[in-house]
């Protein structure tokens, strides 16, 4: 029997697919300062830092400024990131 996946593929009519790995350096600002305020900006920091108490808020924000400082390296704050790109084809 057919996977679910393949009988995806085969009822969207894809004829080829690949999937590419990237490995690149993410960038959050030229020093930890900088870096705090852009992850500050981000939905996904904002909503659970919004809550927790000041106390816990303050916590949390002194680990992620440890965090951030760990990643400085002088010229930038960088994080290892991976990500992948699908590409597919259909058929005509």
């Amino acid at each position: 029997m057919a996977s679910s996946a393949t009988r995806t593929r085969r009822r969207a009519r894809i004829r080829s697919r690949s999937v590419t790995g990237v490995h690149e350096p993410l960038y959050y600002g030229p020093d930890t300062a900088s870096a705090l305020d852009a992850v500050l900006k981000l939905k996904m920091t904002k909503d659970p830092l919004a809550r927790l108490d000041a106390a816990r808020t303050e916590s949390a924000l002194d680990r992620l400024r440890t965090t951030l400082a760990a990643h400085d390296t002088g010229r930038g704050v960088y994080f290892d990131s991976h990500a992948w790109i699908v590409t597919a084809l259909r058929s005509r």
